[in-house]
């Protein structure tokens, strides 16, 4: 037994309510995950139909107010999916790096061979010499420039009857690591499979960030960059530049991280909201995802906070009526009198205090106001003249109720839960006035409130 107790109230609606996020974010973080199975091109088919067998019965789960088993699966299936979609997010940001890299790779080796052939000087190579020159210029695909490659370092390759070869095929057979002939190519890729400069290829990891944003214009701003810092022969000039432009991709790279998880948040916001009825969540969704679309993070910055300002604001106006609303039903069902307004006088004055008219001279407060999870509630006296003897009696009729209000809660979905109890008697009944709270002295029948 208890005498004035601290609680902290969850209504049933305030559950459904967190459950729904809960989905929302899922939805969320199956979009983005399947979005990042697109750009890495891998097969995961029997993810996908686990995945949405996981969301049915996560619904289902809500539906049978089942909310912490609920969040525990949801919040493991959310990890498990972020998880993913980070691993392969990196697989595409490598694949795509690489094959930049592959691609300044044969560029470099299209130079080495265009001046062997050269130096052989025979007329069969033109139209070779031709298609190097494309490939030099990073022109066409690589599975193209490959076979052009593949074909030139056959022309270069020695007759058998050639037991000389030239100071360049020297210099050629030096290049690919070989003793005095030339290799093959795939033995040619496997030399050359990285820059030598350590930065090219930081700036390749740069370059594939920002394409995965979605930043297109800006990756190709910093490619033409490169392929400028790329003719500077003066060294000290040419790592200067590499240096700024590892460093300016950088700040970019960082930039573009900032947009995405703004865009992931509105995009959660929309998801969240989507499922509401109300007006006012509608054209926020509708506000957002214009934006979006337009990818104006100037604009989606301030339309999603306002969206979230209003949205807030919303959910707690209705959470806290809801409490009020539920606390009130559940005493009135105890024999409390309940009247119309007093939801309405306990929101403006932030405390309530209820008679029981089988109990004349005594009541209950609830103080505290219920945008806060946490209230007060105590058993109080109406007037100084009375029998205190029975003080003890009343408060301990008044536990034995909030046990019975505690089950009642429980079972239609919400919880009712003590943070904080005095023992009953170790202080005194406070003195309230019902008049002082705005209700009429009559303790006269009760109602049920309207939903």
């Amino acid at each position: 037994m208890s005498g004035p107790k601290v609680v902290r109230i969850v209504t049933r609606e305030e559950r459904i309510a967190i459950g729904q996020r809960q989905l929302a974010e899922l939805d969320r973080c199956i979009e983005a995950w399947q979005r990042a199975v697109a750009m890495a091109g891998v097969e995961v088919d029997a993810t996908i139909a686990k995945t949405t067998a996981h969301r049915t019965k996560f619904q289902m789960l809500l539906a049978d107010d089942k909310f912490m088993e609920l969040g525990q699966q949801v919040a493991s299936e959310v990890a498990y999916l972020k998880s993913e979609t980070e691993r392969l997010q990196e697989v595409t940001i490598q694949a795509a790096a690489e094959r930049k890299v592959n691609r300044l790779r044969l560029r470099e080796n299209a130079v080495v061979l265009i001046k062997a052939l050269k130096e052989k000087g025979r007329n069969e190579n033109e139209s070779l010499l031709a298609r190097l020159e494309a490939v030099r210029s990073g022109q066409g695909e690589v599975t193209d420039m490959e076979v052009c490659l593949s074909e030139a370092l056959r022309a270069l390759t020695p007759e058998k009857n050639e037991v000389m070869l030239t100071d360049v095929q020297h210099a050629l057979a030096a290049r690919l690591n070989e003793p005095g002939e030339v290799t093959t190519f795939d033995a040619w890729k496997t030399v050359n499979a990285a820059p030598r400069d350590s930065r090219i290829h930081r700036i390749y990891r740069q370059l594939a960030e920002l394409e995965l944003a979605g930043l297109l214009p800006a990756a190709s701003v910093f490619s033409e960059r490169l392929e400028a810092v790329e003719e500077v022969v003066d060294m000290p000039t040419r790592n200067l530049r590499l240096d700024s432009l590892v460093l300016d991709l950088a700040t970019a790279v960082c930039e573009a991280k900032a947009e995405m998880m703004l865009i992931e948040e509105a995009r959660g916001l929309v998801a969240e909201l989507s499922v509401r009825e109300e007006v006012i969540c509608q054209e926020m969704v509708a506000q957002l995802e214009a934006a979006l679309g337009a990818r104006d993070i100037t604009a989606l910055s301030v339309r999603l906070k306002a969206a979230k300002d209003t949205h807030a604001a919303a959910h707690k106006a209705a959470t806290a009526a809801a409490r009020r609303r539920i606390l009130l039903e559940g005493l009135a069902k105890l024999g409390y009198s309940v009247h119309e307004g007093m939801a309405g006088v306990w929101a403006e004055q932030g405390r309530i205090v209820l008679q029981k008219p089988s109990l004349p001279g005594y009541g209950v407060e609830i103080g505290g106001n219920t945008e806060g999870e946490r209230l007060q509630v105590r058993a109080v006296a109406f007037s100084t003249d009375r029998d205190t003897a029975r003080d003890r009696d009343v408060e301990t009729i008044w536990c034995g109720e909030f046990s019975k209000l505690q089950t009642d809660l429980v079972k239609s979905g919400g919880g009712l839960d003590i943070e904080k109890a005095l023992p009953v008697g170790s202080v005194p009944l406070k003195i309230a006035s019902v008049v002082e709270e705005g209700h009429e002295q009559r303790g006269v029948g009760r109602t049920q409130l309207k939903r």
